[in-house]
């Protein structure tokens, strides 16, 4: 997610310092996670649910977006319940990365990756790079 300033509210602090989430990790989720969920009618500002990993594991942030000033206010970061975060699909660069990562085949139904290079990858993938030579052409 693309911020100017990553602000932390003291709430946000008090509670991943009692969930053992460092700052590293919690700014890791927020420059780098994959935005699940969006709330627009939020206020004073919308609001985004993120997903990210450190160490393999799962995070949850979630970020209040001050775009006029283009900042995001640390609402919250926590380890979701492990039934709330499988998004169903996983994004990586190169889809071997998936087994880099650590993630679990029976967990994913679709690699969505820019170079499909696993040989013998046991989930379906998407090679985007090929998708926009297709485009390209088309």
């Amino acid at each position: 997610m693309q911020c100017g300033k990553i602000v932390f509210g003291s709430h946000a602090l008090r509670r991943m310092f009692q969930r053992a989430v460092s700052i590293g990790n919690a700014r890791m989720v927020i420059e780098s996670g994959e935005p699940i969920a969006d709330y627009p009618e939020d206020r004073p500002f919308p609001n985004r649910l993120l997903l990210g990993f450190a160490a393999g594991q799962p995070l949850h942030g979630v970020v209040a977006v001050d775009q006029a000033d283009d900042v995001c206010l640390v609402v919250t970061v926590y380890r979701p319940s492990p039934g709330e975060w499988d998004t169903g699909y996983k994004f990586e660069c190169r889809g071997s990365n998936f087994k880099d990562h650590g993630h679990d085949p029976a967990q994913c139904g679709l690699i969505v990756c820019w170079i499909h290079d696993w040989v013998g990858c046991p989930v379906e993938a998407l090679e985007l790079r090929s998708q926009l030579k297709c485009l390209s052409k088309g």
